[in-house]
């Protein structure tokens, strides 16, 4: 397992506590996790 991989597994199981840990105070109470993961395809130029 990869570093981003383990990080990404710990922020989406504990977005809380995570959160907490980086900003050392209290989150928002809801916290919505965005996947921002880009595409392995690669872009097609159609001319």
């Amino acid at each position: 397992m990869t570093y981003d991989s383990t990080l990404k597994y710990l922020v989406e199981k504990y977005p809380q506590a995570f959160t907490r840990w980086l900003f050392n105070q209290q989150p928002a109470e809801d916290i919505e996790i965005i996947n921002t993961e880009l595409s392995t395809e690669p872009m097609k130029n159609e001319e």
